[in-house]
């Protein structure tokens, strides 16, 4: 498990990003770059939905992909920052992997705790992330409904989170880029499907490595066994 919690960071920091490096490039030379960073580092991983499908790599993914979408926005740090704290314990309310539209005002309860936001920051952040599992319709009345000061920019992080949660709909080949509200999120599908692609090869490599590892100890331990 340690090896799978260092999946992003490491590519990150010496991935191969073949043509899309201009775009980590140009995010690293970003003031979203040291907070994605920042984020991951402080991830409480033990908070998160354990799940091949809505898990840690979906969780980082969509981290990522915030971030990305924030810097083509030109998002305000301080959004950002509640941008990817949504990103990153959108989920956490879950309790399966299926249609569940609840789950978002489940993780929203949480977010104080996980997040130590209070007062206009955290009203916003809960209402991103209790919408984002409801219906476009319904959002303008469910971010409503946490009463936050700044309505327009309570709706603006709802629909990032929305968007960045969705690129990662490619994990279960469900991306349909109508659906994204920001044409930069769009923009971003090809990357969406790469990073899923590399991702889910330093999982795999990873998954070798910690086998391969148990089973050197293992024979270790034999060894001194019959010593």
């Amino acid at each position: 498990m340690e090896g799978k919690e260092e999946i992003l960071r490491a590519l990150l920091e010496g991935g191969d990003w073949n043509g899309f490096k201009p775009l980590i490039e140009d995010l690293k030379g970003s003031e979203y770059w040291p907070l994605i960073l920042e984020r991951l580092d402080g991830l409480k991983r033990e908070a998160l939905y354990k799940s091949s499908i809505h898990g840690l790599g979906h969780i980082e993914r969509t981290m990522l992909l915030g971030a990305l979408i924030a810097h083509a926005q030109g998002l305000p740090y301080d959004e950002a920052r509640l941008l990817l704290c949504a990103c990153a314990y959108h989920d956490t309310g879950r309790v399966n992997d299926y249609w569940d539209t609840e789950h978002g005002r489940r993780s929203a309860e949480k977010l104080a705790g996980l997040c130590g936001l209070e007062g206009e920051e955290l009203k916003c952040t809960q209402a991103a992330v209790c919408a984002h599992s409801m219906p476009d319709c319904d959002m303008e009345e469910t971010v409503a409904s946490f009463k936050a000061q700044d309505m327009q920019k309570a709706l603006e992080l709802a629909r990032l989170l929305k968007d960045a949660d969705g690129l990662d709909r490619v994990r279960i080949s469900d991306l349909n880029t109508d659906f994204l509200r920001f044409e930069s999120s769009a923009e971003l599908a090809p990357f969406a499907q790469f990073l899923y692609a590399a991702y889910e090869a330093e999982e795999a490599a990873a998954d070798k490595l910690c086998k391969a590892t148990k089973k050197a100890k293992s024979f270790c331990k034999k060894d001194i066994n019959y010593a």
